[in-house]
This record gives C-alpha cells, sequence and structure tokens, in this order.
C-alpha cells in the first residue's frame, strides 16, 4: 500500500466494495484504488477534486501549485550596420604611349 495521507473513505463506484481508502498523491490530488475489483480513481480537475473531498467529508488539501514557466529570452535582432559606401574604383594610369612618326602631325 502507497504511504500517502488517508482522508478519508468510500464505496468503490464500480463494486461496490466498501470502505475504500482515499489518498493524496504527491502532487496534492485525492484518488482511490478498490482492494477488491483494482479499480483506480484519480481526480484531475479542480471541480472532480472538490466534488470527491465534500463527499467523503475530506478535509481541503491544496494541491502542489505548478511552479510558473520561465519565459525563454528571445534574442533581439542585431541592429544593421551602418552602410558603408563601396569602394570607388580609382583608374589605373594609361601606359604612356610610345611616339610614332605621325605623332608630329598632331
Amino acid at each position: 500500500m502507497s504511504k500517502n495521507e488517508v482522508i478519508g473513505t468510500c464505496s468503490c463506484p464500480l463494486c461496490q466494495f466498501p470502505d475504500q481508502e482515499i489518498r493524496v498523491s504527491t502532487n496534492g490530488k485525492p484518488y482511490m484504488v478498490c482492494e477488491e475489483c483494482g479499480m483506480q480513481l484519480f481526480s484531475r480537475q479542480a471541480r472532480s477534486v472538490k466534488l470527491l473531498k465534500e463527499r467523503i467529508g475530506a478535509k481541503p488539501v491544496d494541491p502542489v501549485a505548478p511552479k510558473p514557466a520561465t519565459p525563454i529570452p528571445v534574442p533581439k535582432p542585431a541592429a544593421p550596420a551602418a552602410a558603408k559606401p563601396a569602394p570607388v574604383p580609382v583608374p589605373e594610369p594609361k601606359p604612356a604611349a610610345e611616339k610614332t612618326i605621325f605623332d608630329i602631325f598632331n
């Protein structure tokens, strides 16, 4: 048997076997396992937890509150770098042409 705290008893809803222990799970929610037929009854939502506890006259047991989710930081896009002007190509000086006999006419 489990070592979880017994908060009350009730008949099994399936086989009607009397005095089945209602226990509190490690997350603070009530559950029952019938010793006769083996049916397992788990309360998962707040409303079913409340109704089961009212039915058996159990003292309120606060379930363990889940830890709030830690937000994942979203990386900010890097600021665009200042656009540098494209380098202007420097024209290479033309090599001096050799003078020919026809250059005297210019």
